[in-house]
């Protein structure tokens, strides 16, 4: 521990001010993720199903069976996306959006999170891994608890899902 140093990949600040949410009429959520089922895809679809408000809007970037479309293919606030080109995620959808959601089941290091954060985009995600080191609930956030794994303290550190326990 006392050996080693963390560097986080760069990601440069892509925005100058970030728009003010209260003021806008209609609020975007984005969710990217190339495993949908992984990454709690699933878990959040049937989640945002649940929120009746009609000025909110889900952006789905991810390949999605078409079953799972049909089953919510009602709700005209959620959009299905097929997985973009990364210049055209950084280019035309994310500048667009207002908040990421990212409630992945499993993640080492959310490269995407960095990408959304140079957005000025506000997270909501689980902690897992490295996301805690990104996502300050109050600041930038909202830090959801996993929904099977249970916290613990690693390195004096608390609220950090160990995935790798048993493993080693």
């Amino acid at each position: 521990k006392n050996k080693s140093m963390v560097f986080y990949p760069y990601a440069r600040r892509r925005y100058k001010r970030h728009k003010e949410i209260e003021k806008k009429e209609v609020l975007n959520f984005l969710f990217v993720g190339l495993d949908f089922r992984l990454k709690g895809g699933l878990e959040l679809l049937e989640a945002f199903a649940d929120v009746k408000l009609s000025n909110i809007n889900l952006y789905i970037v991810s390949k999605v069976s078409e079953k799972i479309k049909r089953n919510f293919q009602t709700d005209k606030r959620i959009i299905f996306l097929e997985p973009l080109p990364r210049e055209k995620l950084l280019t035309q959808l994310l500048p667009q959006m207002d908040i990421f959601i990212f409630p992945s089941l499993y993640e080492s290091f959310g490269v995407v999170l960095l990408e959304a954060l140079s957005f000025g985009m506000g997270l909501i995600a689980t902690n897992t891994y490295a996301v805690p080191e990104m996502l300050h609930p109050g600041e930038n956030g909202v830090l959801l608890h996993h929904p099977f794994l249970k916290p613990e303290v690693l390195y004096g550190k608390k609220e950090l899902i160990n995935l790798l326990r048993g493993k080693i």
